[in-house]
């Protein structure tokens, strides 16, 4: 058996601040870190844009020339032989 004796009440509070201060202060930086992010993505695109534009592009062509080149030298060689018997 028991028997009551009496009551407490306890009331806890707490001061928020500091945790809501830290809770914005991770909210801004998550912001910053997107745009940074956006930013690095930009920087990314017009990388691949450039080198497509300075480099693939040209390789490309040159590779279309010396195929051409190379089916003319064929077609000489061919006649050549072709003449030569």
């Amino acid at each position: 058996m028991a028997e009551r004796i009496g009551e407490a009440l306890l009331e806890l509070g707490t001061d928020d601040k500091v945790f809501v201060a830290g809770v914005k202060r991770a909210e801004t930086q998550t912001i910053k870190l997107g745009r940074d992010l956006e930013a690095a993505s930009q920087s990314a695109i017009r990388l691949g844009k450039d080198l497509s534009a300075g480099l693939t592009t040209p390789v490309t062509a040159m590779g279309e020339a010396s195929q051409r080149a190379f089916a003319i030298q064929a077609q000489a060689i061919d006649e050549t032989n072709r003449r030569i018997g």
